[in-house]
């Protein structure tokens, strides 16, 4: 029919329609132009790893769908954000992620979340005590600041709620209180030998969810859904890492490391043949539980803190030589740093190059479907995941932004 374009000529027009559109978003070039730039003065080629997701385990292994790929070894809480875990048997599991993980938080005077990027002395502190139905906790440090019982039930009825930001996604939190306060600045004084004030303790609102999908993450991960919800974790319900990959990548490192630097909810315990298997999984079954994998961990400057003393790699070394951030970014480099790390200076957790990958952020199949998970639980795997990095996912994700139909 007169006029109408044949197939080459229409998905050439597609694509020129999305380019000059991108063309009209000046930040979307100038962050392009910054990571291919940092890409290049990094010496790295372009047509290596950039972004691609399943690439970087070059795992040629994959026992079939149905298999039985492993069993969690351990399952971890953090009910304090960037404070230590708390190891569990088991784990109620929903939309939002573990029951308990991620409900409070630190934050500075002028309401940014703090973590061990800023303070890796939070590493230090604690969770002794957790309420069954997660209305209260008791928090501890070294030292002569006595223990903290905080109500976070009390905090939430008493209110005023504050909206905080956090990667982009943002959250009503309720204040713990001026005795919270002055305990954690007593505490962030003493660990960190030096007069710490300003610093704030936040609990999460009553029913309140962060949507994931309405962050960068959506543009990293396409397989996002709208129900996938987050308390006060970085980007993702649950974080996943597997002890044969960390056994890998201590091969390689000067320094081995413990799997705790990596601060996942689930470890999984693999024969040493299938190190980074969990790249490739599209979906997982935990015990009865399906799991989707939503991609890649991409690892800031924390992996470098020890868990146990505070000792921050990232401080006592160059970032570039600190363990194992330094092995992962030679054996797998990620893609852009999105978020306030991109910007913060070296000494304050800022990154000078791009993210490695370690581990697998994770969701629920079903926003219907709750379970629970525990250590032992076998791990089957249900699908493997198609070859689109993360830097297709963001192309795909801009182009459904600005209704331009594309090739998937």
């Amino acid at each position: 029919m007169a006029g109408e374009l044949a197939p080459r000529e229409l998905g050439a027009a597609r694509a020129w329609a999305l380019a000059r559109q991108l063309a009209q978003s000046p930040l979307f070039l100038l962050g392009l132009a910054l990571a291919l730039l940092r890409r290049l003065v990094a010496g790295a080629r372009l047509r290596g790893p950039l972004l691609r997701f399943g690439s970087h385990g070059r795992n040629a292994c994959r026992p079939p769908v149905g298999s039985i790929i492993g069993t969690v070894s351990r399952l971890n809480v953090f009910p304090a954000k960037s404070m230590r875990g708390v190891p569990v048997e088991h784990a109620r599991v929903d939309r939002n992620g573990l029951f308990w993980d991620r409900q409070i938080m630190v934050i500075n005077r002028n309401k940014v979340p703090t973590t061990q990027r800023m303070l890796p002395e939070l590493a230090r502190v604690e969770v002794t005590a957790l309420a069954p139905d997660g209305s209260a906790l008791t928090l501890r440090a070294p030292g002569a600041v006595p223990p903290m019982r905080l109500d976070l039930a009390a905090a939430r009825a008493r209110g005023p709620l504050e909206t905080i930001d956090l990667h982009g996604m943002r959250a009503k939190c309720a204040p713990l209180g001026e005795e919270a306060d002055g305990w954690i600045n007593a505490v962030l004084s003493e660990l960190g030998d030096r007069p710490r004030a300003g610093y704030r303790l936040m609990c999460i609102a009553a029913g309140e969810s962060r949507r994931v999908d309405a962050s960068v993450t959506r543009a990293l991960f396409r397989d996002t859904k709208p129900f996938d919800g987050t308390a006060l974790a970085d980007l993702a319900p649950i974080a996943l890492t597997s002890e044969a990959s960390l056994a890998a990548l201590n091969r390689q490192a000067r320094e081995a490391v413990p799997l705790d630097r990596f601060r996942s909810n689930i470890e999984m315990d693999t024969e040493l043949d299938l190190a980074f298997l969990e790249d490739h999984i599209q979906e997982l079954q935990i015990g009865d539980l399906s799991l989707r994998v939503l991609g890649p961990t991409f690892r800031c400057v924390i992996p470098s803190v020890d868990q146990a003393t505070g000792r921050a790699g990232f401080r006592s070394s160059k970032v570039s030589s600190a363990e194992p951030l330094a092995t992962l970014k030679r054996l797998r480099p990620g893609g852009l740093r999105f978020g306030l790390t991109g910007l913060l200076p070296v000494g304050m957790g800022g990154s000078r190059s791009l993210a490695p990958l370690f581990g697998v952020y994770m969701g629920v199949s079903d926003a219907a479907v709750a379970g629970a998970i525990q250590v032992g639980d076998p791990i089957r795997v249900i699908s493997y995941r198609d070859r689109r990095g993360p830097f297709g996912n963001m192309l795909a994700f801009v182009a459904d932004r600005l209704g331009v139909q594309h090739a998937t």
